[in-house]
């Protein structure tokens, strides 16, 4: 590869500069390490609390298994998307007294991949807080599919079929009388009441159809109530530490480099003047009198 030769000189470097700058490296990266072992230790305890909504209610026939199943897993993933929009985030943001970008920060959904379980996390330093969050955040979007799920208001739909309903009851009762005192409009009688039969029926279908709502597989429940974790304080503190070792050497390379390239420019000044550096050496070694010439040593 062609970058290996630069990588491995790189590296080469980077040793050689630690092993002349040993210690001012060494300090940086064990007060690094120090810092991070004390902030990893001083950070509050972080509490989870995890509740899961199922999509579908799992009644469906046999036969409609396969495809019930892939339109819950579906419809799981719409109601995680769902939960971020304003219609699940204002009235939860209303509930619990928090901003909606502080809910994004604190509370998590989302569908769990090939499967028709949507799961929302909250996390706080308070466990109940962490509890209410989540709980509250369920219940919200529970009921905002249960209104999105709700029937359309067929009022309209059953007054007509009441009406005609009405109507088959008479022609029925027109139609007994007619037979009963044989009169000729019997066969007129007869089909009229075939003709609000019809319409009765046609209207009965049309109004429980509408009152099925959407299928089943968009329904939504809780399984039980929230379930805390409290997250280990040992693999933060572990992560912390290392990042400070981590900031701490590299630090300690940033002041070794500067120490080596300061040098350098000593040496460099050196050997373009050597005469000057030695003239203040001697300077430096000589004591001068106040009282004699300038230029002229005592």
């Amino acid at each position: 590869m062609p970058d290996t030769p630069n990588q491995d000189g790189a590296i080469v470097r980077t040793v050689r500069l630690t092993q002349r700058h040993l210690a001012p490296v060494a300090v940086c990266g064990l007060v690094g390490l120090l810092l991070g072992l004390a902030f990893g230790l001083t950070r509050p305890t972080v509490y989870q609390a995890e509740t899961k909504l199922v999509v579908g209610t799992f009644d469906a026939p046999a036969d409609a298994v396969p495809g019930y199943v892939l339109a819950a897993q579906t419809v799981a993933g719409d109601y995680a998307r769902l939960a971020g929009t304003p219609r699940v985030l204002d009235p939860l943001s209303e509930q619990l007294g928090m901003s909606a970008q502080d809910i994004g920060n604190k509370v998590s959904i989302v569908s769990i991949p090939g499967s028709a379980i949507v799961r929302v996390t909250a996390t706080s330093g308070d466990e109940e807080e962490a509890r209410r969050m989540a709980e509250t955040t369920s219940s919200v979007i529970q009921e905002t599919v249960t209104a999105l799920n709700l029937p359309p208001d067929d009022s309209d739909l059953l007054a007509q079929y009441t009406a005609v309903a009405t109507e088959l009851a008479q022609a029925n009762s027109r139609l007994g009388n007619a037979e009963v005192n044989n009169l000729a409009d019997v066969p007129a009688a007869t089909a009229a009441r075939d003709t609000l039969n019809v319409r009765a029926d046609d209207l009965k279908a049309r109004y429980l159809a509408s009152q099925e709502g959407v299928s089943s597989s968009g329904q939504v429940r809780a399984l039980g109530g929230a379930v805390i974790y409290e997250k280990s304080k040992t693999v933060t503190t572990l992560a912390a530490t290392l990042v400070g070792l981590v900031v701490g050497l590299g630090a300690g390379l940033l002041l070794a480099l500067g120490r080596d390239r300061a040098g350098r420019h000593r040496l460099a000044v050196v050997e373009t003047h050597p005469a000057a550096e030695i003239h203040h050496v001697e300077d430096a070694d000589e004591p001068h009198d106040p009282d004699a010439p300038d230029g002229v040593a005592s």
